[in-house]
């Protein structure tokens, strides 16, 4: 399943282009455009958040060998990225959940990834199954299965069968605001050459 880190996120990739600004200035502005390891790992993880994998792909690319060396957690935000790149989202969730924890610097565009991606899927399970079990669910949404449980309970129209261990989701109705530009344009479109037809 292909994940979709911003489809969750209200106000979609605008949410983060100031600090992803300052952040790529700061990498410009740098002896050598070399930034520290803090601006880097924070680049990354917004990359990330605005779903723009290329990007974060690019940036790892363009690290050197010794940055990348030297900070692990450099690599261990790189191991995040290839999860969303294969749509790996178990992966993600254990690579922003580590031991030890990533630095403070990245505390809250990690928490804001994982909350994103944990939205995302559930978004995703609601669109895509009629029932799901607790367990491919909790792994899903990054969770141990009490927790997931609890979070599945937790929205409107979720039910849960003891017995068969399984969810029943409530598919989320669906909206103008869902649909993709070009799905909006083409329905423009064929609604003024409908127009024009009967003229």
């Amino acid at each position: 399943m292909q994940l979709s880190v911003l489809s969750a996120v209200e106000g979609g990739a605008m949410a983060f282009q100031a600090e992803q600004e300052r952040l790529e200035r700061a990498e410009l502005e740098a002896p050598d455009c070399q930034a520290s390891a803090s601006v880097y790992a924070q680049l990354m993880l917004i990359y990330c958040l605005q779903n723009d994998l290329f990007q974060a792909k690019l940036l790892w690319k363009r690290l050197s060998e010794e940055t990348k060396r030297e900070h692990a957690e450099l690599a261990q935000i790189w191991t995040v990225v290839k999860a969303l790149i294969q749509g790996d989202g178990p992966a993600a969730f254990r690579a922003l959940n580590p031991t030890p924890a990533l630095p403070t610097y990245t505390q809250d565009l990690a928490q804001k990834l994982i909350a994103n991606l944990r939205a995302s899927n559930m978004e995703a399970v609601a669109r895509s199954y009629a029932s799901i079990s607790l367990s491919q669910f909790a792994v899903m949404v990054g969770l141990t299965e009490e927790a997931a449980l609890a979070l599945a309970l937790s929205q409107s129209g979720w039910r849960h069968d003891p017995t068969e261990g399984a969810l029943y989701p409530q598919e989320p109705p669906r909206s103008a605001l869902s649909q993709t530009p070009s799905q909006a344009q083409l329905r423009q479109l064929t609604n003024f050459m409908s127009f024009l037809e009967k003229q």
